[in-house]
């Protein structure tokens, strides 16, 4: 994964995720200045520096590449067991979302949005406002969201000179829309 932060950091390495927060572990130890890193940590907490994770398709394995055509196809097309499994989620989520407004508790975004919800497996444009100002416009697979995060699929994405395929995960500042509707 590569990870660009909002202060125009660029980290990359294995991703691991865990509930605090993601690690990036580097393939190799990275000398900077007087002492040596392995990987980078950010908690959590955190989260709001984030600019863009991306996933770019030429650095996966051929086991990942596999796994993550698996991943396009069931976006595309999900299984009636998943498509129930997700709508069962769902009404446990907007259950949660109602309760915890409810008491004044909703801090963050909604664990259910039925507006995203009717996107999933569908192209879409992602619109992103770069660091600069800028505003970029990206094609892809809606996969997933979260309230801290949207997923997009197969986007071509301009990485210094070259188009370069990946999957994108940005915090869900970003505008999305559906391009032909």
């Amino acid at each position: 994964m590569t990870l660009l932060e909002k202060g125009g950091k660029r980290v990359w390495g294995h991703l691991a995720v865990e509930v605090s927060g993601l690690e990036l572990l580097y393939s190799e130890g990275y000398r900077d200045e007087d002492h040596i890193e392995t990987s980078y940590i950010l908690f959590k907490e955190e989260f709001n520096t984030i600019y863009l994770l991306l996933r770019f398709h030429d650095e996966l394995s051929k086991a990942n590449k596999r796994k993550r055509l698996q991943e396009v196809k069931r976006a595309y097309h999900p299984s009636a067991p998943r498509l129930l499994v997700r709508k069962a989620k769902n009404v446990v989520n907007t259950c949660k979302d109602s309760i915890l407004e409810l008491l004044g508790l909703a801090m963050i975004g909604r664990s259910y949005d039925a507006i995203l919800e009717k996107h999933i497996g569908k192209q879409v444009v992602l619109e992103i406002t770069t660091v600069d100002g800028e505003v970029r416009e990206y094609v892809g697979i809606f996969k997933d969201y979260t309230p801290q995060f949207l997923q997009v699929m197969d986007v071509s994405y301009l990485d210094s000179d070259q188009t370069r395929l990946c999957d994108i995960t940005v915090p869900p500042s970003p505008c999305i829309y559906s391009p032909w509707s």
